[in-house]
């Protein structure tokens, strides 16, 4: 009688459990994303003799700042430059001016128009003499931003002047 009640106990079992509505608790809802800290941007490289403005927001055709002191000879003077920079970066602006015999400073302005930051490299060369050149790296412009940057150099600002500019987009 015993191998009897088994199968009928199984059943009675199952019955039971399933009217007495046995269900397993949900799931634990996932954690939510862990999402990183963007990375921070690495520090600006600026030599000495050169002048970085903070990022600026405005009309990028306004004057240069008024410390700007000498004769300004260019573009009066077509002064022969090289230009050579990324697409996603714009140089609405470019003056050279006299500050003394055989010194002049640049005055550059360059402009971040599209919809993302850019991290900013920058080498500005003179007379094509390497030991003239001044590398700026790792400079930020937010989106819609413009910097001003001014480089000091010895000799007459009518010689060769090389600027490259290399932009990627900053993470």
């Amino acid at each position: 009688m015993s191998n009897r009640r088994s199968p009928f106990l199984f059943v009675l079992s199952a019955l039971t459990l399933s009217f007495t509505a046995c269900t397993t608790p949900p799931a634990p809802a996932p954690p939510p994303p862990v999402r990183a800290a963007p990375a921070p941007l690495p520090p600006e490289v600026i030599p000495q003799g050169v002048q970085v403005s903070p990022p600026k927001t405005g009309d990028v055709s306004a004057a240069f700042s008024a410390d700007k002191v000498g004769q300004n000879t260019f573009p009066a003077n077509l002064i022969g430059a090289r230009l050579m920079f990324s697409s996603n970066l714009k140089m609405p602006k470019l003056e050279a001016v006299v500050t003394g015999p055989d010194r002049f400073r640049l005055f550059i302005r360059f402009s971040n128009p599209s919809k993302k930051p850019l991290l900013v490299s920058l080498v500005c060369t003179y007379a094509d003499d390497a030991s003239s050149a001044r590398k700026v790296r790792n400079l930020s412009f937010p989106v819609s931003t413009y910097r001003d940057i001014a480089i000091d150099f010895n000799g007459q600002p009518e010689r060769t002047l090389l600027i490259r500019a290399n932009a990627e987009e900053a993470h």
